[in-house]
């Protein structure tokens, strides 16, 4: 969906799935989510973006102007891999320059014992990134591994959004708890609750950190233009913005997927 529109998420990983349903374990399909992918990694420093590997792809750890498609789909190679191993990450105990070296010297991850799926992951994360497939390609490869199922998802397909989305009013949103935090700032749950009445909606609020630079703020704009746009049920929705009066940074209200990520749910449940 993303590559057919020419738009680059730029952080896939399994920190950035989110579970709208287990499965697996009832004996249904699990549910999944891409969520937005924080703050583009063309405003990270060399060593930030050296601390992604194995994620980012070769060819943006020197330059990012390199980011393109080709970038997430080395990604998806690695999030595979992740999951595979139970979000066991490969690389994680080695240093930044080990990491690097890593890279230079053009070594391969290691890979599962399913033949047919190590296949499709090192087509992925080849250093070559005009070689790697087209993600159309890995969803017919993907779809051939897997064994014949009837269950059929669409009972959890929601309603695509036909308008743009409302704008949030501040005072009606009541903190919960914090969600993460990352390079951009912090994610937190709220309870919108114009009726105050206890039935409000559960939303995932994510918010700048103070004191963000003019780039910083040029890019989280950017990516809630982005944001509106995308419609799909795998991608997690964009639902307002909230903002006070003279307030020049907004807030940016988000679907909220109660499960959490697909990195904390893996180790976990041995699903390999």
């Amino acid at each position: 969906y993303l590559e057919d529109k020419n738009l680059v998420h730029g952080n896939v990983c399994a920190k950035n799935i989110l579970l709208a349903r287990k499965g697996l374990e009832d004996g249904l399909l699990p549910f999944i989510k891409l969520s937005d992918p924080g703050i583009s990694f063309t405003v990270l420093s060399q060593e930030e973006r050296v601390d992604r590997i194995p994620w980012i792809a070769p060819e943006c750890i020197k330059d990012v102007n390199n980011l393109s498609t080709a970038a997430d789909k080395w990604s998806f190679g690695t999030t595979l891999l992740e999951i595979c191993f139970d979000a066991d990450v490969p690389l994680k105990e080695r240093t930044p320059s080990e990491k690097e070296r890593f890279y230079e010297k053009k070594h391969h991850l290691p890979e599962p014992s399913f033949k047919e799926l190590a296949t499709l992951i090192s087509q992925c994360l080849n250093y070559a990134p005009g070689e790697r497939p087209s993600f159309r390609t890995i969803l017919r490869d993907l779809t051939q591994l897997q064994p014949h199922n009837p269950l059929d998802i669409s009972s959890v397909n929601p309603a695509f959004p036909v308008s743009d989305p409302t704008v949030f009013q501040k005072r009606y949103l009541k903190k919960i708890r914090d969600l993460g935090e990352g390079h951009f700032g912090k994610v937190s749950l709220y309870c919108y609750d114009p009726a105050n009445d206890g039935t409000g909606e559960m939303v995932a609020v994510k918010s700048l950190k103070s004191g963000c630079s003019q780039q910083l703020l040029t890019n989280w704009k950017k990516e809630i233009e982005i944001l509106k746009t995308l419609y799909h049920e795998n991608i997690v929705k964009y639902k307002g913005c909230c903002s006070e009066q003279g307030e020049k940074i907004v807030q940016l209200i988000m679907e909220y997927v109660p499960l959490g990520s697909l990195r904390d749910y893996l180790p976990k449940h041995n699903v390999s």
